[in-house]
């Protein structure tokens, strides 16, 4: 089955299009200054309470340290971790002890497949 993401959102204009559009997952690069894309925790808290129920919040990391993805995916901000940086099997092992979320392991940070963990 084709699940459809869309990603990079920072926007209340984008949070509108996105339940236009009604994707499966919409993605937040989330606390990463180094893409033009990039949102605090807070703002994806702000966007996340305007988005359809249906569609699933993805928080988009790279490199961050485990416990911002598992806090927020804990809280109920995020229903999906996806990991774009570095992250090795240790840090999967820790991110696994914080939070039961779904975690999709991407390799690199410009990856050509995501593997799902």
């Amino acid at each position: 089955m084709t699940r459809i993401k869309i990603c990079g959102l920072m926007t209340e204009e984008d949070i509108r299009s996105i339940n236009e559009a009604r994707p499966d997952y919409c993605g937040f690069i989330v606390e990463y200054p180094k893409s033009r894309r990039n949102v605090s925790k807070d703002q994806v808290e702000r966007l996340v309470r305007l988005l359809e129920p249906e569609i699933l919040p993805v928080g988009v990391f790279v490199n961050a340290p485990p416990f911002l993805p598992a806090k927020m995916a804990n809280e109920g901000t995020i229903r999906a971790i996806q990991l774009h940086g570095q992250e090795d099997a240790f840090y999967l092992q820790r991110l696994r002890k914080l939070t039961d979320a779904p975690v999709i392991h991407c390799h690199g940070e410009r990856c050509g497949s995501c593997a799902k963990k």
